[in-house]
């Protein structure tokens, strides 16, 4: 069996312990077997790449602050909570991971503020739907459209 040394940790360990890459670049030659595969090994590669929950709540932040131009850090973020324990603030069901999206309750296009009191957890489909409306906006919107198709809400 051929064996490779793990850049990381400095073990020697067989090649199937580490990711195999050659099939990214099924053109590219490679000078040795071992030039297949990653140099770190399979659980150090695991280690590095783990994301912690304070780590999205930085990349959620930083997508708000470019889109909404005011700063929101991570920290703040945290009051929300994750959104795999979040509920739809729209349509009430478990966000999950699911495309999880931070809607503004007030949209900004209307004179909503880019603060995290703002901020609600909502899937990707309910925020879309939204667009730029208020809540009460879109609620007769979709009475509306249930009006057209003969329905009614119950």
């Amino acid at each position: 069996m051929i064996e490779k040394t793990c850049t990381k940790c400095s073990t020697s360990k067989p090649v199937d312990q580490f990711q195999y890459i050659a099939t990214r670049w099924p053109d590219r030659k490679f000078r040795t077997e071992q030039a297949k595969y990653n140099a770190w090994c399979k659980k150090c590669t695991s280690i590095v790449t783990r994301k912690s929950p304070s780590s999205r709540f930085n990349r959620y932040a930083s997508n708000i602050s470019v889109k909404g131009g005011a700063k929101i850090t991570g920290a703040q973020l945290r009051a929300l909570g994750l959104p795999e324990d979040a509920d739809c603030y729209l349509c009430g069901e478990a966000v999950g991971t699911s495309k999880p999206e931070l809607d503004h309750v007030v949209p900004r296009s209307l004179g909503g503020e880019n603060t995290v009191e703002n901020l609600r957890w909502t899937h990707k489909t309910c925020n879309r739907m939204k667009h730029d409306m208020s809540v009460a906006e879109m609620l007769d919107r979709m009475s509306l459209i249930l009006a057209h198709h003969g329905r009614s809400v119950v």
